[in-house]
């Protein structure tokens, strides 16, 4: 079962980097760091973008989850943006996020 997942998780992902580059303009990211019931950290990023509506022209806003990542250690500012930059780059979409 654990394979299917992966497997699945992958096609999507493929597809999810294809609809990124084609993306109209910059992606945008929202984040959210939460803790299960037993403590464990995650790190959930959503990317936002303008995209054609498959068919026709016209823009449509989207979103997708870009990730979904255990998140250990020390939640300081510099570790969450290492991890924040490492999964933009996963999904080879840096050049396309504005990062201040």
């Amino acid at each position: 079962m654990w394979e299917l997942i992966i497997e699945a998780w992958r096609e999507y992902f493929a597809v999810l980097k294809s609809n990124l580059v084609q993306a109209e303009g910059r992606i945008s990211c929202t984040a959210d760091i939460w803790s299960d019931e037993v403590l464990r950290p995650f790190l959930a990023l959503t990317a936002h973008w303008i995209g054609k509506s498959e068919g026709t022209a016209s823009l449509q806003l989207k979103a997708a989850l870009l990730a979904f990542h255990h998140l250990p250690g020390n939640h300081t500012g510099d570790y969450i943006a290492q991890k924040f930059l490492h999964l933009l780059d996963c999904a080879e979409v840096m050049e396309k996020v504005s990062i201040p």
